[in-house]
């Protein structure tokens, strides 16, 4: 088997703007944000996308910490929305884009 037969298992690339990194906090965050902002236009709740830690790694690649690192990231630039169902035990994100052109926007 060669090199590249092994790659071409491995499964799909996630794409991300490698510019967004400064303004998100860095590569992790950035790839988690490219990540949910996909799954936004796929919403099947008001409260945003469900997505299990072991689902996101494997979309990602990010680990349960790198996860957990991005999502402070996000959460304090105000970003991310966190809706947390103790009872149903799952956490819902949501992109605040209007944050989001906020943070991308320079002050003049």
């Amino acid at each position: 088997m060669n090199p590249s037969d092994i790659i071409r298992g491995f499964g799909r690339p996630v794409a991300y703007y490698p510019a967004l990194a400064e303004h998100m906090g860095g590569v992790s965050a950035t790839v988690l944000f490219c990540q949910m902002t996909y799954w936004m236009d796929k919403l099947t709740s008001d409260l945003g996308v469900h997505k299990t830690s072991d689902e996101i790694q494997a979309e990602t690649g990010l680990s349960y910490e790198e996860q957990l690192t991005a999502r402070k990231k996000l959460k304090r630039l105000g970003v991310l929305v966190e809706t947390h169902k103790r009872l149903e035990h799952r956490i819902y994100f949501k992109i605040n884009f209007e944050r989001v052109d906020q943070v991308l926007t320079p002050s003049c």
